[in-house]
């Protein structure tokens, strides 16, 4: 908590990501239960959905078979290097509620179609989480639409670690999900490769192409 600096606005002033603030929910859910954070993710969400693949690697044991990670470990030296196994306790206390969270793409693909399709949260909260009506951000959710470049609502989120980049996207009005993971830093190809494979689930289900065929021949 020493290195949290002062607040860049007052409270409901402004926008901005702020990993603090997953550190200090995790905090208060340890608080308010008297348990840990990786046990209440197990007993609230993991179990009844049936994931069993996904640890809280600061306070569970990853398994031996992830895998292998690479990058330069954010020493910008264009090394490309093993990370896998390098400690991790410094970084994933300082990032902690917000990183730090080992699982398949399988499973996070299962968590995040159950909490786009409503499983999770009441629908008040739903709607609070998914307002992005002012800065294409809402409570840790993202619109991806425009930047996907097809013109349906996608939304979801991201994030990249130690070398590792995630992209999971829900498409509500066609009920499914779609999740990249990538074991290298590099945010510019996850984005891609979900680009693409969205595209192409659109194309499937002929959501996309028809418009295009249309406006050609007028």
């Amino acid at each position: 908590m020493s290195y949290i600096k002062e607040p860049y606005f007052p409270p409901g002033k402004g926008y901005r990501y702020s990993n603090t603030n997953y550190l200090l929910m995790a905090m208060i859910i340890e608080k308010v239960t008297g348990s840990n954070l990786s046990t209440e993710f197990r007993e609230q969400f993991w179990h009844p959905l049936a994931i069993e693949n996904a640890f809280l690697s600061i306070q569970e044991k990853i398994p031996d078979n992830q895998a292998h990670v690479f990058g330069d470990n954010f020493n910008n030296d264009g090394s490309n290097r093993d990370l896998t196994f390098l400690p991790r306790a410094s970084h994933e206390s300082m990032t902690f509620g917000s990183a730090g969270l080992f699982m398949t793409a399988v499973d996070l693909a299962r968590w995040c179609h159950a909490l786009f399709e409503g499983r999770i949260l009441n629908r008040q909260s739903m709607k609070k989480m998914l307002d992005t009506s002012e800065n294409s951000y809402g409570l840790g959710v993202g619109s991806f639409g425009k930047f996907m470049g097809y013109g349906e609502k996608i939304v979801g989120h991201c994030g990249a670690n130690i070398g590792t980049s995630v992209y999971m996207v829900h498409l509500p009005d066609y009920h499914f999900s779609v999740v990249v993971m990538i074991n290298g830093f590099d945010h510019d190809c996850s984005k891609e490769i979900t680009r693409k494979i969205t595209g192409n689930v659109l194309r499937e289900l002929e959501a996309i192409g028809t418009a295009n065929t249309i406006i050609e021949q007028k």
